[in-house]
């Protein structure tokens, strides 16, 4: 009888074994080649930032200075080496980093005296000397299908930024970035699945390098009021954060650890933000609540901040108009030395004098050695901004803003009085010159309030503004 309907013929069977060994044979007896290495190369970006500032009756009554103008400037440059396509060697690296132009040694008697100008000098804008290059940053990033990993020494940020800003890659209205948030971490971010209902999770180790608020501007630690040169702080750090096409919110949670202090801070992030049309809302909330060590004595640490900003984003036929208001909250230390204070951000820009300026500038002449500096951060106080935008398309932008501070508590360095702080104008206007290089004019006019801790007269202030992005 013949063979069963759909069984295969003997002879195919047999030529089918045969093929099967001789192909057995070949993978074993044939080299083996490796995939082709991909070659290394270098990714470059960064910025050059040019600046002139001119200060205006920015000191007390008393202080005898009327006015100072000088101009700074930075190239940021930010390699990257590609090893494989998934994996990259980040840097950051600044040049002349906020260097102000000129020598700013010992002036000479004369002009006589010297002839020429004298040795150069790299000076930054509060008189310390700085190194003309100065590596910054280095990390590892690899993209791997487990998720993405970084390590090394790296910026860091979070939510809006008004706590956590790495000081890259956010613009403000006025003013510029300086220190940006740097972590010498291992950090974890999970792939976007279905189990983590399409958010990402953040784990990290941290090692806090920096003080944001040193008084000597030292990587000495985080939080001065937390910690000393002499021990590490340590953070162990959770955050999970999730975007729709029309909204983003998230939360984290860390714990910060410090043996010599005996610290043991808990500190909690919430952010959320918004937009339906043309309409667009956004806030953040921040807690640190816990015990730490200062002067050999125990304190309780409870801070709170938050910041809360709305408005509209309309497009017209000839550009696009933005106006919103803002409001923020820091809280104040009666004892003026921090452990009840909360900081915004550094590099949390606010208007051009009141926090960037006069509260920097009192923080730093205050003769508490224990006060923490704002270097321009928003503390103590509560704050409203309305504020408006205008981009004639492509190349023009306009804005304007109106700030009003008053103080949480009476700490005698920032608020001498339970009084407003100031009522500031800001004006400012941008013009790109080509697709990466632009232009600008700041101008700002505070109204100081009785509430300041010192007499100052209606300081203003002009900037100048130069920049090519890369």
């Amino acid at each position: 009888m013949g063979e069963e309907e759909g069984e295969p013929p003997d002879i195919y069977m047999k030529s089918f074994k045969k093929s099967f060994l001789i192909f057995a044979l070949l993978l074993l007896v044939l080299p083996v080649r490796p995939a082709k290495a991909q070659a290394l190369f270098l990714e470059m970006n960064g910025y050059y930032r040019l600046r002139y500032d001119y200060l205006y009756r920015l000191y007390p009554k008393n202080s005898g200075g009327e006015d100072i103008g000088f101009m700074v400037q930075r190239l940021r440059l930010e390699p990257a080496i590609v090893a494989e396509e998934r994996v990259r060697i980040k840097s950051q690296i600044d040049v002349l980093d906020d260097a102000v132009l000129g020598n700013n040694s010992a002036p000479a008697a004369s002009y006589l005296d010297h002839g020429l100008t004298g040795g150069n000098t790299v000076t930054g804008i509060f008189g310390d000397e700085r190194d003309t290059l100065q590596v910054k940053r280095v990390w590892a990033e690899i993209d791997s299908p487990y998720g993405l990993f970084r390590l090394g020494r790296q910026p860091f940020s979070f939510g809006l930024q008004a706590f956590l800003n790495s000081g890259d890659g956010q613009t403000f209205d006025f003013g510029d970035s300086h220190y940006g948030e740097t972590r010498d971490r291992i950090a974890y971010f999970s792939p976007k699945t279905i189990f983590l209902g399409n958010g990402e999770l953040m784990l990290a180790y941290d090692r806090l390098i920096e003080n944001p608020y040193d008084r000597n501007r030292e990587e000495a630690g985080f939080l001065g009021w937390l910690t000393d040169p002499g021990s590490d702080l340590e953070e162990y750090m959770i955050s999970y954060v999730r975007k729709g096409a029309k909204w983003e919110a998230g939360a984290a949670i860390s714990r910060q650890v410090q043996f010599q202090s005996k610290t043991r801070v808990w500190l909690f992030d919430l952010y959320g933000q918004i937009k339906y049309k043309s309409l667009y809302a956004a806030g953040e909330g921040r807690f640190t609540t816990g015990k730490t060590g200062v002067e050999d004595k125990k304190q309780d640490v409870n801070q709170m901040g938050g910041l809360l900003r709305g408005g509209a984003d309309l497009i017209t036929e000839s550009g696009e108009f933005e106006f919103g208001l803002e409001s923020g909250y820091a809280s104040g230390d009666g004892s003026g030395r921090g452990g009840e204070q909360t900081n915004f951000a550094p590099d949390y820009r606010v208007g051009i004098l009141l926090y960037s300026e006069v509260m920097d500038y009192l923080t730093r002449k205050t003769s508490v050695a224990t006060a923490r500096l704002t270097r321009g951060g928003i503390a103590n106080s509560v704050y409203v901004r309305p504020y408006f935008k205008y981009i004639y398309a492509p190349r023009v932008s306009v804005m304007a803003g109106v700030l009003w501070a008053y103080p949480d508590q009476v700490d005698l360095i920032i608020a001498g009085h339970d009084s407003w702080l100031g009522i500031e104008t800001d004006a400012g206007v941008e013009v790109k010159l080509t697709r990466r290089s632009t232009v600008g004019l700041e101008l700002g006019y505070l109204f100081t309030g009785d509430g300041l801790a010192q007499d100052f007269k209606d300081p203003f202030a002009l900037r100048t503004k130069f920049q090519v992005v890369f």
